[in-house]
């Protein structure tokens, strides 16, 4: 009865959150794997910054990103619970999220991606914030101050600031003044970081860095059968949950309405970026955060104790079965 623990706020659900992220992640800390990708040649200053810390080192690399994949999952718990998406408060959602990350054993190496997610969770929350607001160009400044921060370790992470707007739109915090607001707040990083630049006279460094990270293509993943199997699968799942909460819409207050409408849009736009040759695997953090609570709710009301279980635990074998065979 794995389930009826993780959907709930007992102690011993707080204790598997990190407990399904350590076993799932045990091979990520006893492999010798750091990948080098045309970001870490040319990485983002943030980033840069951070491979001086942890490149060569996988151990303290490994850890870091299991670090920063709690901190994920634990912001998808935060969104269920603080804005009622649920029908009652569980650490469910963020254990989903450990299970959707942990397929590919790739995606849990080390990848700017992981740094760009918390910031990115975190800029959703401001807007969430924003709404019923008179003034919201505040919050609308700091949600995409943070979002602007998190493209500094993940630059392909810029794609998604249509994503914010969309999210602005919905909340009804879609003014003029609000989005001037919000592209002053993505300028500002980058305007500190150029100023940076100018200092060390490397300005032509600056450009070309955003270059490469913004417009270079990266490398597919070489799929195998299971890996598409997997991937297919998990695929069918979020759109079961998509169809199941847009025949539920209707029921929600409206406030719960709009935190859908977000997580459901955020599905949609991610796996359009995964599809395109400028993004591959480092988009499934991206993607889980939305999947992740869209999944909780359609295990939250299936009836069943017995049918919710065996669809958890159907999750689980298959989260074991990639890790096995991809």
């Amino acid at each position: 009865m794995i389930l009826k623990r993780v959907h709930s706020l007992d102690v011993l659900a707080y204790v598997l959150v990190p407990l399904f992220l350590i076993l799932f992640w045990l091979r990520s800390l006893t492999e010798v794997y750091i990948p080098e990708s045309l970001g870490d040649l040319s990485p983002m200053p943030l980033w840069g910054m951070m491979l001086k810390v942890i490149k060569g080192n996988h151990i303290a690399a490994s850890i870091v990103v299991m670090i920063m994949a709690l901190l994920s999952a634990m912001g998808v718990n935060r969104f269920t619970n603080r804005y009622k998406l649920l029908s009652k408060p569980t650490v469910l959602p963020g254990v989903i999220y450990i299970l959707l990350v942990s397929g590919f054993t790739e995606v849990q190496y080390i990848h700017p991606v992981w740094f760009f997610v918390p910031l990115f969770m975190l800029s959703i929350e401001k807007l969430f914030n924003a709404h019923g607001k008179q003034k919201p160009m505040a919050w609308c400044f700091d949600a995409a101050f943070w979002f602007s921060v998190g493209t500094l370790f993940f630059g392909k992470g810029m794609i998604l600031f249509a994503f914010i707007l969309i999210v602005m739109f919905i909340m009804r915090v879609f003014t003029t003044k609000a989005i001037l607001a919000a592209h002053f707040g993505l300028l500002l990083p980058y305007i500190f970081d150029f100023a940076y630049y100018l200092l060390i006279d490397k300005t032509a460094l600056f450009f070309e860095t955003l270059h490469v990270n913004f417009t270079t293509p990266v490398a597919f993943y070489s799929h195998s059968a299971f890996s598409k199997t997997y991937l297919y699968s998990m695929v069918v799942l979020v759109v079961l949950s998509l169809i199941n909460i847009a025949r539920q819409m209707p029921i929600f207050k409206i406030i719960t309405r709009k935190h859908y409408r977000v997580f459901n849009w955020l599905v949609i736009m991610s796996l359009l970026a995964a599809m395109t040759p400028f993004y591959s695997l480092e988009m499934i953090p991206v993607i889980s955060v939305g999947s992740a609570i869209v999944i909780a709710y359609f295990l939250d009301v299936i009836r069943h104790e017995s049918v919710k279980e065996i669809f958890f635990t159907v999750i689980v074998l298959v989260t074991i079965l990639a890790q096995i065979l991809i």
